[in-house]
């Protein structure tokens, strides 16, 4: 499994359509793909809702601070500078 991870402390910068680009290349491409949007916005899920259902399946998780996963209820992350 690989991953990629777009990553800035800007806002505005094109984190979520940089996001949604690589996801719907990589589904495109037969690869199993999913979306973990760690935005409290959660611009990317409200994406995914309105896709067309014919498009190839990309899977969408909620990974924002403000939501629980499990039992868990917020992910720490240590990104160098």
């Amino acid at each position: 499994m690989q991953a990629i991870l777009v990553l800035n402390s800007k806002g505005g910068s094109g984190k979520t359509t940089l996001t949604t680009n690589l996801a719907s290349y990589f589904a495109n491409e037969g690869y199993k793909t999913a979306i973990m949007d760690y935005d409290p916005q959660g611009s990317s899920l409200q994406w995914l809702k309105v896709r067309s259902k014919e498009l190839p399946l990309i899977h969408g998780a909620n990974a924002s601070p403000n939501k629980k996963i499990g039992h868990l209820r917020a992910i720490a992350m240590a990104i160098p500078p």
